[in-house]
């Protein structure tokens, strides 16, 4: 690796990290590339890792994969607006289907509760300091979990 290639456009870090190691045998095989950010792979035997890790990133937001490499124009699921976003992280987090839609608003937050709030069993196993006992303060004979609650 010739050491004065491209001598100061790479970032002080690499070129710090190739200076340290620049007399081993292992870095004399190493070559670095440069691609332009999602300009697609330009060659069949050379990856453009930017294109991998713009895939990774589109999963991880449960997007269509990228396999024809639309333009950001011609895409139909661009997210543009701060809306998308919120919404496809709110959607991301999402552990359980919506309320019935004949439930009124009140019958679904308590839906909700119940579906997201510890009972005292579980709070007693996770903090048996805190919650001294896993029994409920209203009937206090059994073990108060879900199916006794309802």
């Amino acid at each position: 690796m010739n050491p004065e290639y491209n001598k100061g456009r790479r970032a002080a870090s690499v070129r710090a990290i190739i200076d340290l190691h620049a007399n081993d045998a292992y870095v004399r095989k190493i070559r670095i590339r440069c691609f332009p950010a999602h300009a697609g792979n330009a060659s069949e035997s050379n990856d453009n890792h930017n294109e991998t890790a713009h895939a990774a990133a589109r999963a991880l937001t449960n997007h269509a994969p990228a396999t024809d490499h639309t333009t950001w124009f011609e895409a139909n699921d661009r997210m543009t607006d701060y809306n998308d976003l919120t919404n496809a992280y709110r959607l991301a987090r999402r552990n359980s289907p919506f309320p019935h839609p004949r439930l009124g608003r009140a019958e679904a937050v308590l839906l909700r509760q119940f579906q997201t709030l510890p009972s005292p069993a579980l709070m007693h196993r996770m903090y048996p300091e805190t919650y001294p006992t896993d029994k409920r303060k209203f009937c206090r004979r059994e073990t108060a979990d879900h199916t006794h609650i309802l």
